[in-house]
């Protein structure tokens, strides 16, 4: 009877804000040493990410980037082996279909690596967000959860 309340309307997304990256500037006697570390770019965090924020800047999510989608359909199976190609990049993958779309699409791609992890130093802002329906009730609700 639980199966009533709180139904998951289209699907669960997950969406980011990603900075923008440089070149870092880095000093010629620390490249040899560091060289793979130090040819990673730079991701600088905006000033307005430095103080706690306000609530009217934690509540949105601007440019949208990185946009991924766990819908009903899928089975929970898939949910979990997309969760890992979104943690790994789509490492591992060479004998099957990367199911992070956004992970293939960043570049450029770490070193020796297939895609990008979905979450990695670019990121500043993460939404999770769904809508559930309580027939009810008829009412519905977005849940929205925001970290930064």
């Amino acid at each position: 009877d639980f199966l009533r309340y709180n139904r998951l309307v289209g699907g669960i997304q997950f969406v980011q804000t990603v900075a923008e990256s440089k070149e870092c500037a880095v000093l010629q006697s620390l490249q040899g040493r560091f060289g793979r570390w130090w040819s990673k770019r730079c991701t600088p965090t905006p000033s307005h990410y430095n103080l706690p924020p306000e609530d009217w800047a934690a509540e949105s999510v601007e440019f949208l980037h990185r946009v991924e989608w766990f819908l009903p359909v899928n089975t929970s199976g898939e949910w979990e082996q997309k969760l890992v190609d979104m943690e790994t990049g789509c490492q591992g993958t060479e004998n099957r279909t990367c199911k992070c779309k956004s992970c293939l699409d960043a570049a450029p791609f770490p070193p020796g690596m297939l895609g990008s992890p979905w979450l990695d130093e670019s990121s500043q802002k993460i939404s999770v967000r769904f809508l559930i329906f309580n027939p009810e009730f008829g009412q519905y609700a977005l849940v929205s959860s925001v970290f930064f």
